[in-house]
């Protein structure tokens, strides 16, 4: 009723277990997929400049084609290391 006090019992667990039955989008927008043997997710994509630029705060390509839409290209293994990174990092800390 209005104006009276509510009392009830609620519990929050924490399941650090990854839920691989259902694909899910990340922050940036990609759809991500489980693969089992690999045991992680991955983008069903390529990654576009849009999204390489919005975690790096850079462009993946020095004079490349960087229209937003189209895969990132013309990076190293350690830029591509450190993307990863970076969104794991960003993503975790959204949840």
């Amino acid at each position: 009723k209005p104006g009276q006090g509510l009392n009830f019992d609620a519990r929050l667990v924490f399941d650090p277990t990854p839920k691989t039955q259902a694909d899910f989008i990340n922050g940036l927008g990609q759809k991500m997929v489980w693969i089992e043997a690999l045991h992680g997710w991955v983008a069903a994509h390529e990654v576009t400049n849009q999204a390489y630029t919005a975690v790096m705060r850079k462009a993946a390509t020095e004079g490349g084609d960087t229209t937003p839409n189209l895969p990132a290209v013309g990076m190293t293994w350690l830029e591509a290391t450190r993307f990863c990174d970076l969104l794991s990092t960003s993503e975790g800390g959204e949840g």
